[in-house]
């Protein structure tokens, strides 16, 4: 709204009731209840009836960041009950993925970083002519040269 990209009497109208949900890790009380809710929603798709989650498997689920929230655990949930052949899930049944990787993987789809090493590396193929640089870009000079700029080459 603030930036003109939405209008504030619409916003008024779809917006009846706002519900402010606190992301999974500081609600560690409903981790328990959805996996059990997730193992069962999986289990029945997949024809693993009477599966549970041992003890072990609880804690590491309790101990989990938790960073992607209910869609995170529901997809760990559903990959548990299809890779495992036991009816118990274990700790060992749950991998997930650290923050360091995370955090790598976000960074290869950073959009600016990407835009300057793929503008470095044309600029360089072609030996810094801006004309055929911008070419095999797809833009113009124009924006090459602004691009240029904003990223210091």
């Amino acid at each position: 709204m603030e930036k003109g990209e939405f209008r504030e009497d619409l916003l008024y109208r779809i917006n009846t009731i706002q519900i402010d949900l606190p992301p999974l890790r500081e609600r560690r009380e409903d981790i328990a209840v959805l996996a059990d809710f997730f193992l069962d929603k999986y289990a029945t798709k997949y024809r693993k009836k009477g599966m549970n989650i041992s003890r072990a498997g609880k804690e590491k689920l309790l101990k989990h960041s938790w960073y992607g929230n209910i869609r995170e655990l529901e997809h760990t949930m559903e990959k548990a009950v299809i890779l495992t052949e036991d009816s118990q899930l274990t700790a060992s049944d749950f991998n997930f993925h650290t923050k360091s990787q995370v955090t790598e993987h976000q960074h290869t789809y950073n959009l600016e970083e990407n835009e300057k090493r793929i503008i470095d590396q044309a600029l360089n193929q072609f030996g810094g002519n801006i004309s055929v640089t911008a070419k095999s870009l797809g833009i113009n000079r124009s924006t090459l040269y602004e691009k240029i700029k904003k990223y210091g080459f």
